[in-house]
Protein backbone atom coordinates (compact mmCIF):
# COMPACT_ATOMS: atom_id res chain seq x y z
CA UNK A 1 0.00 0.00 0.00
CA UNK A 2 2.97 2.63 -0.79
CA UNK A 3 1.26 3.83 -3.63
CA UNK A 4 -1.12 5.98 -3.93
CA UNK A 5 -2.53 3.88 -7.20
CA UNK A 6 -3.06 0.97 -4.57
CA UNK A 7 -4.88 3.94 -2.33
CA UNK A 8 -7.05 4.68 -5.14
CA UNK A 9 -8.28 1.14 -5.29
CA UNK A 10 -8.68 0.82 -1.59
CA UNK A 11 -10.87 3.90 -1.16
CA UNK A 12 -13.17 3.00 -4.23
CA UNK A 13 -13.82 -0.42 -2.45
CA UNK A 14 -14.35 1.54 0.86
CA UNK A 15 -16.79 4.09 -0.97
CA UNK A 16 -18.42 1.33 -2.51
CA UNK A 17 -18.88 -0.56 0.37
CA UNK A 18 -20.18 2.76 2.16
CA UNK A 19 -23.23 3.46 -0.31
CA UNK A 20 -23.94 -0.26 -0.83
CA UNK A 21 -24.55 -0.73 2.70
CA UNK A 22 -24.76 2.83 4.78
CA UNK A 23 -26.69 4.64 2.16
CA UNK A 24 -29.05 5.82 4.90
CA UNK A 25 -26.43 8.04 6.48
CA UNK A 26 -25.95 9.70 3.73
CA UNK A 27 -28.84 10.42 2.48
CA UNK A 28 -32.53 8.68 3.03
CA UNK A 29 -36.03 9.57 2.01
CA UNK A 30 -36.88 12.13 4.66
CA UNK A 31 -33.88 13.90 3.56
CA UNK A 32 -32.09 13.23 7.04
CA UNK A 33 -28.56 12.67 7.52
CA UNK A 34 -26.68 11.55 10.46
CA UNK A 35 -23.36 13.08 11.58
CA UNK A 36 -19.92 12.98 9.82
CA UNK A 37 -18.41 10.92 12.17
CA UNK A 38 -20.34 8.06 11.38
CA UNK A 39 -19.71 8.59 7.53
CA UNK A 40 -15.81 9.04 8.28
CA UNK A 41 -15.50 5.79 10.97
CA UNK A 42 -17.42 3.56 8.48
CA UNK A 43 -15.35 4.86 5.23
CA UNK A 44 -12.23 4.09 8.00
CA UNK A 45 -13.74 0.82 9.11
CA UNK A 46 -13.99 -0.53 5.41
CA UNK A 47 -10.77 1.03 4.78
CA UNK A 48 -9.02 -1.34 7.01
CA UNK A 49 -10.52 -4.30 5.46
CA UNK A 50 -8.56 -3.43 2.38
CA UNK A 51 -4.96 -2.26 3.70
CA UNK A 52 -3.39 -4.87 5.85
CA UNK A 53 -0.25 -2.93 6.13
CA UNK A 54 -0.84 -0.12 7.89
CA UNK A 55 -3.26 0.96 10.50
CA UNK A 56 -6.01 2.88 10.07
CA UNK A 57 -7.62 4.79 12.27
CA UNK A 58 -10.23 7.53 12.77
CA UNK A 59 -10.08 10.87 14.94
CA UNK A 60 -6.97 9.88 15.86
CA UNK A 61 -5.29 12.97 18.35
CA UNK A 62 -1.59 11.43 19.25
CA UNK A 63 1.34 12.80 17.26
CA UNK A 64 3.62 9.82 18.99
CA UNK A 65 3.39 10.53 22.67
CA UNK A 66 1.99 14.20 22.73
CA UNK A 67 -0.80 15.60 21.55
CA UNK A 68 -1.70 16.15 17.84
CA UNK A 69 -1.39 20.18 17.06
CA UNK A 70 -1.39 22.64 14.40
CA UNK A 71 1.11 25.14 13.86
CA UNK A 72 -0.96 27.74 16.05
CA UNK A 73 -0.75 25.13 18.65
CA UNK A 74 -4.79 23.70 18.03
CA UNK A 75 -5.62 20.46 18.70
CA UNK A 76 -6.72 18.54 15.81
CA UNK A 77 -8.01 15.10 14.91
CA UNK A 78 -8.09 13.72 11.20
CA UNK A 79 -11.31 12.13 10.05
CA UNK A 80 -9.42 9.28 9.05
CA UNK A 81 -5.34 8.43 8.78
CA UNK A 82 -3.21 5.45 7.26
CA UNK A 83 -0.62 4.95 9.34
CA UNK A 84 1.82 2.74 11.85
CA UNK A 85 0.91 3.99 15.07
CA UNK A 86 3.48 4.94 17.18
CA UNK A 87 5.95 5.79 13.71
CA UNK A 88 5.91 9.26 12.27
CA UNK A 89 8.05 8.02 9.75
CA UNK A 90 5.03 5.61 8.49
CA UNK A 91 2.64 7.81 8.04
CA UNK A 92 0.79 7.28 4.57
CA UNK A 93 -2.01 9.20 4.02
CA UNK A 94 -4.65 11.56 6.25
CA UNK A 95 -8.32 11.99 5.17
CA UNK A 96 -11.05 14.43 5.67
CA UNK A 97 -14.06 13.91 5.29
CA UNK A 98 -17.12 16.24 4.01
CA UNK A 99 -20.82 15.15 3.37
CA UNK A 100 -22.92 16.80 1.09
CA UNK A 101 -24.78 19.27 3.52
CA UNK A 102 -21.28 20.81 4.93
CA UNK A 103 -19.29 23.28 2.39
CA UNK A 104 -16.61 23.57 4.32
CA UNK A 105 -13.92 21.92 2.47
CA UNK A 106 -11.41 24.28 1.67
CA UNK A 107 -10.70 24.61 5.23
CA UNK A 108 -9.70 20.59 5.56
CA UNK A 109 -7.39 21.36 2.50
CA UNK A 110 -5.79 23.83 4.32
CA UNK A 111 -5.38 20.81 7.69
CA UNK A 112 -4.11 18.63 4.46
CA UNK A 113 -1.63 20.81 3.40
CA UNK A 114 0.02 21.40 6.52
CA UNK A 115 0.10 17.85 7.26
CA UNK A 116 1.65 16.79 4.04
CA UNK A 117 4.15 19.79 3.92
CA UNK A 118 7.51 18.63 3.09
CA UNK A 119 10.08 18.77 5.98
CA UNK A 120 6.91 19.35 8.18
CA UNK A 121 6.28 17.80 11.58
CA UNK A 122 3.80 15.16 10.56
CA UNK A 123 5.40 13.75 7.80
CA UNK A 124 2.21 12.31 6.06
CA UNK A 125 2.51 11.41 2.25
CA UNK A 126 -0.41 12.17 1.32
CA UNK A 127 -3.39 13.90 2.27
CA UNK A 128 -7.32 13.08 0.79
CA UNK A 129 -10.06 15.45 1.18
CA UNK A 130 -13.18 13.53 0.39
CA UNK A 131 -16.36 14.91 -0.55
CA UNK A 132 -19.71 12.72 -0.32
CA UNK A 133 -22.65 13.47 -2.05
CA UNK A 134 -26.01 11.97 -1.98
CA UNK A 135 -24.51 10.00 -5.70
CA UNK A 136 -21.99 7.53 -5.16
CA UNK A 137 -20.61 7.96 -8.86
CA UNK A 138 -20.35 12.15 -7.60
CA UNK A 139 -18.83 11.34 -5.24
CA UNK A 140 -14.78 13.43 -5.81
CA UNK A 141 -11.34 13.60 -3.84
CA UNK A 142 -8.80 15.77 -4.08
CA UNK A 143 -4.87 14.67 -3.06
CA UNK A 144 -2.28 16.72 -1.22
CA UNK A 145 1.90 15.89 -1.17
CA UNK A 146 4.24 18.17 0.07
CA UNK A 147 1.79 20.93 1.18
CA UNK A 148 -0.09 20.65 -2.67
CA UNK A 149 -2.84 19.84 -4.12
CA UNK A 150 -1.54 17.58 -6.54
CA UNK A 151 -5.06 16.67 -8.08
CA UNK A 152 -8.15 18.16 -7.45
CA UNK A 153 -12.32 17.01 -7.55
CA UNK A 154 -11.19 13.74 -8.95
CA UNK A 155 -13.62 11.08 -9.13
CA UNK A 156 -13.44 8.41 -6.63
Amino acid sequence: MNTLGRFYDALKIALDMLFYKDQYLIFNETDNHVSELSISHKIGHYLSLCIDEYDVDCEYNRDLADSKKNKANELIRPDIIVHRRGCNSSNFVVIEVKPWWNDNAEEDIKKLAEMTEENGRFEYDYGCSIIITKNRYDVTATILSKGDIIERNIKI
